[in-house]
């Protein structure tokens, strides 16, 4: 039953059919743009066979008139918002009654939230293996109350990972518009496309901003003995002439004995030359014993 037929209903005052429920699915406290939402008229139970239903904006045109309960509303922006009613009307007879209105339903449309900032420290993006990572995610504004969101080549990111060791830090309650998510030891994993965003609570509904530019983040694999080592740490370089030390004492000591063993006479001499030859002989083993075991400590 089309417009033609409701210049044929009538309005009878007190006697009109009661009011019908008009009901919007899904339901949301605020819609964005690109949504789409369901008004749909339902008669009371146990009413009269309805003809058809008239779905109208307050204070605007008609929606639709029809024998169609319901009407899809493609929502484009803030100006889709509005109140909404709906009525029928039934034909008992050769006339048409018209239904009293229903309550009306209001309809909010708020555009989504300002694009986050993506930044890295450090800035270039590069970061060698082992050494810490951040990602920030700046939001525009510093009203409202919002979560964010990280994102590594598409997937999210959960904080508390144990394995990568990744923890978010929620904004505190006087600045909500930055969250930084932390990697104490970046590792070749860590290595891909990084992206934010966030939900803006408005009116009980989170809604979602768009992703941030991406920030491509490299981690360099560290080769063993890349990293210079501090003087407090490692031990001073040893002179490896030192090591000869004891083989050159060794040559000393054959050739001193021996000239002292050629002359018979000097026997007392040349005890007393061979006692002093094995002290200096032992203090050097024992000097380079001591370097060497120095050595090999300070390599653990």
């Amino acid at each position: 039953m089309g417009d033609a037929c409701l210049e044929q209903v009538v309005d009878v005052g007190t006697d009109r059919p009661a009011a019908p429920a008009l009901s919007v699915s899904p339901w949301h406290p605020v819609y964005l743009p690109g949504e789409a939402v369901t008004l749909q008229c339902m008669a009371p139970p146990g009413a009269h066979p309805v003809t058809g239903f008239q779905l109208s904006r307050v204070g605007g045109r008609n929606l639709s008139s029809g024998s169609s309960d319901a009407h899809t509303l493609s929502i484009t922006g803030l100006g889709d918002a509005g109140s909404f009613t709906c009525l029928y009307w039934i034909c008992p007879s050769s006339r048409c009654i018209q239904s009293w209105e229903s309550r009306p339903i209001s309809i909010s449309v708020t555009d989504p939230p300002s694009r986050p900032v993506l930044s890295v420290d450090p800035q270039s993006g590069a970061v060698r293996e082992g050494l810490p990572l951040l990602v920030t995610c700046m939001a525009p504004g510093d009203t409202g109350d919002r979560r964010f969101h990280f994102y590594k080549d598409g997937d999210e990111l959960v904080p508390g990972d144990v394995e990568s060791e990744i923890s978010t830090t929620e904004p505190s309650t006087s600045s909500a518009n930055v969250s930084v998510l932390s990697i104490p030891r970046a590792s070749p994993n860590n290595t891909g496309v990084f992206t934010c965003g966030y939900e803006e609570n408005v009116s009980g509904r989170w809604v979602p901003s768009p992703r941030s530019r991406a920030v491509n983040v490299t981690v360099n694999i560290t080769e063993t003995g890349e990293f210079p080592c501090p003087e407090s740490v490692c031990p001073a370089p040893v002179d490896r002439a030192s090591l000869l030390v004891p083989d050159q004492a060794l040559v000393t000591f054959s050739l001193l004995s021996q000239a002292a063993l050629a002359q018979p006479r000097n026997m007392l001499l040349a005890c007393g030359i061979l006692v002093a030859l094995g002290m200096v002989l032992a203090a050097l083993f024992w000097y380079c014993r001591r370097n060497k075991r120095g050595q090999r400590t300070s390599t653990k």
